[in-house]
């Protein structure tokens, strides 16, 4: 049988619907990677679960932009990564993965639960037809200078991990003044409003 990488998306609740393929994998004692901390079947199981957790670089203050957990689902595979939302919208690392799996001939398939981005976009009031800017916070913070171009608004998707967020405020200092206003959302504290020097605080 052809190896495979599952990458299924779930919504918000802490005690959602899983798929039956992560039930029989947790019974089977097989790992399943998680960008998900809250869902309470699997800190139940924790020896069976690899949460997913940024890798920056010592020496250049960079993050690694998903290159090695791409090759630890290619290494690992058959495996099961939950992550939030739809992976083909919501998740950045989906890029890195199809590309390390397609070079081990691994198959990736892809299930969701409903966005996060549309959710986000009208939480905050942002049109993509307005010149919006949409980067994801890994890959973003995988660069000594953000891919952003200032005068345009932008969205910064995927602030799954708390280790991002001073990163991210470093990356952005390189190109926005102090006082740049942020405004943050999420699908539990909906939308709330700050700079770019008190984000670490926010």
């Amino acid at each position: 049988m052809r190896s495979e990488i599952q990458i299924i998306g779930l919504g918000i609740d802490s005690s959602p619907d899983l798929p039956e393929t992560v039930h029989t994998w947790l019974q089977a004692g097989r790992t399943v990677f998680s960008k998900i901390f809250t869902i309470s079947i699997l800190t139940q199981t924790a020896a069976s679960v690899k949460y997913v957790s940024p890798i920056i670089n010592s020496a250049d203050g960079l993050a690694d932009g998903y290159r090695q957990l791409a090759a630890e689902l290619v290494q690992a595979a058959p495996a099961v990564y939950l992550v939030p939302g739809d992976p083909q919208l919501d998740e950045g690392s989906l890029p890195a993965i199809e590309a390390a799996a397609a070079e081990a001939g691994v198959r990736v398939r892809c299930s969701g639960a409903p966005d996060l981005l549309s959710r986000a976009l009208r939480g905050l009031g942002l049109s993509p037809g307005s010149g919006l800017q949409i980067v994801d916070a890994t890959r973003l913070c995988s660069h000594h200078y953000p891919p952003l171009e200032p005068h345009r608004p932008a969205l910064i998707t995927g602030l799954y991990h708390p280790d991002l967020l001073p990163l991210l405020r470093r990356r952005l200092g390189a190109a926005y003044p102090p006082r740049a206003a942020v405004r943050g959302w999420s699908p539990v504290a909906g939308a709330a409003e700050t700079t770019l020097a008190e984000a670490d605080d926010a």
